[in-house]
């Protein structure tokens, strides 16, 4: 006790006043001590320990908080000396001292590291995404990606003959767009004299198919421009649809083409649905409304609706066909007439054979060759797109190399980001639909 005594002694008549605010006694009613190391085993002698035995009598040790200015330095909490004090008091920062060793600082967590971590790497990958939009929204025309941009001007290039490709289905959406346009585009070049189509595709819905037909014929009729088709791999249905409004066309060997025919395709998931607890109300005017839904089977009734629509629609590529390749199917039923061809392509023949009953044979959805195709009268030439565009140089009369223009579709990465998924999948998933178009094997 007189050792404790005269060490509080020389503390208070060294320590600034200020520093005896932050002396207080610890009493063992306050609890635990702070957190932190326990003192040295020079402090502990020197001042006393509760935990060594202090009893309920005696007077704690006092403690001094580190860091406290005292005129001319900082109490030392270092840690670097744990002896007596000075005999000046306290020592003082830098000379090391007894003083008790701060509390340990808490450690941080690592969900701090990782926080950090996710949150800049969803930082780049937004900042990526941005710059890949904004170079690719400026860069794409540049390199003539396929998307909404149309043409050039073609006085300026001087082009003789314009190659556009149709490929893929033939249902509305950008491809589709573009195509009517550049088509329509096309009608006001001076310069051009001739349009070299090149289609692989196996068709598409009713409308789009007519629609490229008609601009096909118009560009014919109304600009004068020579049309000829070039058939890729295939060119069924819908494809064959447009190009027969051509003047010419050209297949390979082994092309698919033809396939002349409709077909509507439904589907039913009313047995899903139930599984699945899902219901389904319809709530109607005209008892039709509601035809083809895919909660529920088709009625025999609404059958009879769609035989119509199917056999009109059939009737309308029937005549079309007719009226573009009344020529050529009339000279391959003479063929077929003077060699009994009949059987060989598993036709019957007609009590009255002509061009339209001979048509109406060949147009039972079957898709041919483009050998068959060729006797059948469905084309006019065997040939690759090369034999095709020098055909076309000749019956322009271009002497040498032709100049020809491709349009191609610009598109940006906005385009994709904003494309409605709608065009992607089958429209037969939304709402039933007639289609030219040949169905995979």
């Amino acid at each position: 006790m007189r050792e404790r005594s005269r060490s509080v002694k020389r503390f208070s008549g060294w320590a600034p006043p200020a520093v005896f605010l932050i002396i207080r006694p610890m009493d063992r009613a306050e609890g635990p001590r702070p957190v932190g190391r326990r003192p040295s085993k020079t402090m502990n002698q020197e001042f006393g320990d509760p935990a060594a035995g202090h009893g309920p009598g005696e007077r704690p040790p006092l403690r001094l908080s580190p860091g406290i200015p005292t005129g001319g330095g900082e109490f030392s909490d270092s840690g670097a000396s744990r002896g007596r004090p000075s005999e000046a008091g306290w020592t003082r920062s830098g000379e090391g001292g007894p003083g008790f060793p701060p509390p340990r600082r808490p450690e941080r967590r690592r969900s701090r590291f990782w926080s950090v971590l996710v949150g800049l790497m969803i930082v780049i990958g937004l900042g990526g995404l941005a710059l890949l939009i904004l170079v690719g929204t400026f860069l794409a025309p540049l390199f003539g990606g396929r998307g909404s941009g149309l043409l050039g001007d073609f006085g300026l290039h001087g082009k003789e003959i314009a190659l556009l490709r149709i490929d893929g289905t033939i249902v509305p959406g950008p491809y589709y767009d573009f195509w009517i346009k550049t088509l329509r585009a096309l009608r006001e070049q001076r310069n051009l004299r001739g349009v070299l189509l090149r289609i692989d595709s196996p068709g598409g819905t009713v409308g789009a198919s007519q629609e490229l037909h008609d601009e096909v014929l118009k560009l014919r009729r109304e600009a004068g421009k020579t049309v000829y088709v070039s058939m890729g791999d295939v060119a069924a249905s819908g494809a064959y649809y447009i190009a027969v409004a051509a003047d010419r066309i050209f297949a390979n060997r082994g092309t698919l083409t033809g396939s002349v025919g409709v077909i509507s395709t439904t589907y039913h998931v009313e047995g899903l649905a139930e599984k699945a607890g899902v219901g389904f109300e319809v709530i109607k005017k005209g008892r039709f409304k509601d035809a083809g839904s895919l909660f529920r089977p088709m009625t025999e009734e609404e059958r009879r609706v769609f035989d119509l629509l199917i056999n009109n629609s059939y009737e309308q590529f029937v005549e079309d066909v007719l009226t573009q390749r009344r020529t050529r199917l009339e000279e391959s039923l003479q063929d077929f007439e003077a060699r009994a061809l009949w059987e060989e392509f598993l036709f019957e023949r007609p009590e009255a054979p002509d061009a339209r009953n001979f048509l109406l044979q060949i147009a039972d959805g079957r898709a041919y060759t483009g050998e068959q195709a060729l006797r059948l009268g469905l084309i006019d030439e065997l040939g690759s797109l090369s034999h095709a565009l020098a055909r076309m140089t000749d019956e322009l009369g271009i002497v040498g190399r032709p100049a020809v223009y491709e349009p191609q579709m610009r598109v940006t990465i906005f385009d994709l980001l904003t494309a409605r998924i709608d065009k992607v999948l089958p429209q037969s998933l939304s709402h039933p639909s007639l289609q030219y178009r040949m169905l995979p094997f």
